[in-house]
């Protein structure tokens, strides 16, 4: 049984979604619960109506396990566990130095998330529980992107562009969970990268802290592309993307916020559009952003 549980959730519609879920467990070990629900394998097309919309396969469990490895003196073991509904399993393993002899920080892996539609993404807390908010967001208009890096207690991750970061402290352990905003609505489709030992290249050492925003930074460009190639195999989509390659990340979704404003008034102008704003006025004196026909 765990005997701590820490939950990272965001709001959509007036109901809290998990995005993430931790257990430590006596041992000192971790279990990562990744919600992955929705299409996660295959090429998916991402919207209802599409007569290919269910290609790919329906998550049943996407887990990741850290382990403290007590016998190994060097080494860290970490392990995804990926079950489908149509009853195939897939594992990966990761194996990292960076706890045990302090050589960096460790990607495990990023997400581009899905709508997060499923019910199955309700999170229900326990009063015991400790709850890390990430506010709220309209998927019809963003992309929530996250990763989770994994690093010794004694080290600390800059704060990428764009982007936030929450430190989350266990026993044996210490995980970055950073995240960000696509400026593009959410698909019923979610984008994992996992990091992995590639068998006969001994293990990894991470990075250090001052490399790991390029890390960062990679992943979700990474996915970003990921999800824009997808979206591109949708006929009806073609005319709009030159402005859908333009979508950005922002570092909360507001879409009266300064970042997500000036990115659209950009665009706007630089495609000759007119898309739902006309004139932006930004004041940045007073750091909102006002909008009128």
């Amino acid at each position: 049984m765990p005997t701590k549980k820490t939950r990272v959730v965001i709001g959509i519609g007036g109901s809290p979604r998990s995005v993430l879920s931790i257990d430590e467990h006596k041992s000192g070990d971790l279990t990562l619960e990744l919600y992955g629900r929705q299409l996660g394998d295959g090429p998916p097309s991402p919207f209802a109506g599409d007569p290919d919309q269910f290609r790919g396969k329906k998550v049943k469990q996407h887990r990741l396990s850290i382990h403290t490895s007590p016998n190994s003196p060097r080494s860290n073991s970490i392990k995804l566990h990926f079950e489908f509904e149509d009853g195939t399993y897939r594992t990966e393993m990761l194996h990292t130095t960076a706890i045990k002899q302090k050589t960096g920080i460790t990607p495990i892996f990023a997400r581009l998330c899905s709508s997060m539609s499923d019910e199955s993404y309700l999170s229900k807390p326990r009063a015991s529980d400790t709850v890390i908010d990430l506010g709220t967001f309209d998927p019809r208009w963003f992309t929530l992107q996250f990763a989770v890096f994994l690093g010794s207690k004694q080290t600390d991750f800059p704060v990428p562009s764009a982007a936030s970061v929450v430190r989350l402290d266990f026993d044996q352990f210490r995980l970055f969970f950073i995240w960000s905003f696509l400026t593009l609505g959410a698909t019923g489709h979610n984008r994992l990268s996992h990091v992995t030992t590639t068998e006969g290249y001994g293990v990894s050492d991470g990075y250090p802290p001052d490399q790991c925003v390029g890390v960062f930074d990679y992943f979700r460009e990474h996915l970003k592309q990921q999800i824009l190639s997808v979206l591109g195999e949708v006929p009806s989509l073609l005319e709009h993307m030159p402005f859908m390659g333009t979508a950005t990340y922002v570092p909360r979704a507001d879409q009266l916020s300064l970042e997500y404003a000036e990115w659209l008034l950009t665009q706007n102008i630089l495609m000759g559009n007119q898309v739902a704003v006309t004139v932006v006025i930004i004041d940045l004196a007073r750091g909102f952003v006002s909008s009128a026909e």
